[in-house]
């Protein structure tokens, strides 16, 4: 989404999703809603009406907030903008030259997010029983098959780090060996060799965590506590939720590259700064 508000001579303004993008002689200049909102130089709650001082709270803005109204104001000397804030109109003024001379993303080069299509990630095992069935064995492919299936999953992994197999079947030991050569075995955690994650689970060891609740777990990476922590990971869904039970898969290597593209300050903090991880249960702590 964007809309254009025009000004007075080459001076325009595009509203897009997440930011505003203030157009001025042949350049552009983007501020995020966040920032424009924190930096509001009003006397009434923002600046303090004696020193000047900031003083609104960057941690009560929204980081989602966005203007509901976007002006030009032509009799302005200066060329300003209005905007008008949720959720109670608080009214922002900005004179064009304070942007431009508080600029942080001048002429920045616009970077595509990662996709996020789940079919560019999807296979579907019946394919190849299709053209690969093995005529000794049913639902088993061939040599050739099994080699072209594994080809396709290790082309879906190394482009986008992740892959979705459709019609696998509930054999999740053969599902292993799908994965793995024949000389190596999945990696033993603190919960055992294979969590089987319900609520009324009774195989594994150290279930006082949120995986085995009807809770939902938002995000995150597995095993970080651990010195090597697994490189490839399965999920083996036996049976589809009856309410709910969506899942998201993020690609951990390519919002890296993402973030190194449009926030390489971020990208080097969070690639050199150590970060020691430490996970804390009942019976187990490392």
């Amino acid at each position: 989404y964007q809309r254009r508000v025009r000004g007075p001579m080459s001076f325009n303004v595009e509203e897009r999703e997440s930011f505003l993008r203030l157009h001025l002689g042949g350049d552009y200049y983007d501020y995020h809603y966040f920032w424009l909102r924190h930096n509001c130089n009003c006397m009434k709650g923002c600046r303090h009406g004696e020193t000047g001082e900031r003083i609104i709270d960057s941690t009560e803005v929204p980081m989602n907030i966005k203007p509901h109204q976007v002006l030009i104001l032509p009799e302005s000397p200066n060329h300003a903008l209005l905007l008008k804030w949720p959720p109670n109109d608080h009214t922002s003024v900005y004179d064009v030259q304070f942007l431009v001379d508080n600029a942080y993303c001048k002429n920045r080069k616009e970077i595509p997010s990662p996709p996020s299509e789940v079919k560019l990630i999807e296979l579907d095992f019946n394919y190849f029983l299709l053209k690969y069935q093995d005529p000794t064995q049913p639902r088993q492919l061939s040599e050739d098959g099994m080699k072209a299936y594994r080809e396709s999953l290790g082309e879906k992994l190394i482009s986008y780090g992740a892959v979705v197999v459709r019609n696998r079947g509930l054999d999740t030991e053969q599902i292993i060996k799908d994965l793995l050569p024949e000389d190596c075995d999945v990696i033993h955690t603190h919960f055992g060799r294979i969590e089987d994650l319900r609520t009324d689970n009774t195989t594994n060891v150290n279930t006082d965590q949120l995986g085995y609740t009807n809770s939902a777990v938002e995000l995150h990476t597995d095993q970080p506590f651990i010195e090597n922590p697994p490189g490839l990971q399965a999920l083996h869904c036996i049976r589809p939720a009856d309410e709910g039970g969506s899942n998201s898969i993020v690609d951990a290597k390519h919002a890296a590259i993402y973030l190194k593209q449009t926030d390489p300050i971020a990208f080097h903090m969070i690639s050199t700064v150590p970060v020691r991880f430490h996970r804390k249960q009942a019976k187990f702590e490392r």
